[in-house]
């Protein structure tokens, strides 16, 4: 009788202890799901924020096509007025000349018309 009272108090204390685990091992339980629900969040923050991240990236990008677009279409109208101010310059060059040729036809018309009425003047004078 008493092996067997000794048999159900060992059998009473592996139960305690067993439940004793078993309350350690729903305290573990309990606090790895409230990490893992932690980890979860913070992934999908991550997530969010890397969505933005590439949102953003791809907005930066569209900045700068179209910033190099805006520096092609510059060049190129660099390049255009830089041959419309060559083509200036060599009009104004023209007509500088025209201009030098003219005041010396003048200067030589001038002479002739001094020399001419000189001579008028002499016929009639």
């Amino acid at each position: 009788m008493e092996a067997v009272k000794q048999k159900i108090e060992a059998l009473k204390r592996d139960v305690n202890d067993k439940e004793d685990q078993i309350d350690q091992m729903e305290d573990k339980l309990r606090t790895e799901r409230a990490n893992s629900q932690k980890n979860e969040d913070e992934i999908r923050s991550m997530q969010r924020q890397n969505q933005l991240l590439e949102e953003e990236l791809d907005r930066e990008r569209e900045r700068a096509s179209a910033a190099q677009n805006n520096y092609k279409d510059a060049d190129q109208q660099k390049d255009q007025q830089t041959e419309e101010m060559k083509s200036l310059q060599n009009q104004i060059s023209n007509l500088e000349g025209e201009v030098d040729k003219l005041t010396a036809d003048k200067e030589e018309m001038k002479s002739k018309l001094d020399e001419q009425n000189q001579q008028l003047h002499e016929l009639l004078g």
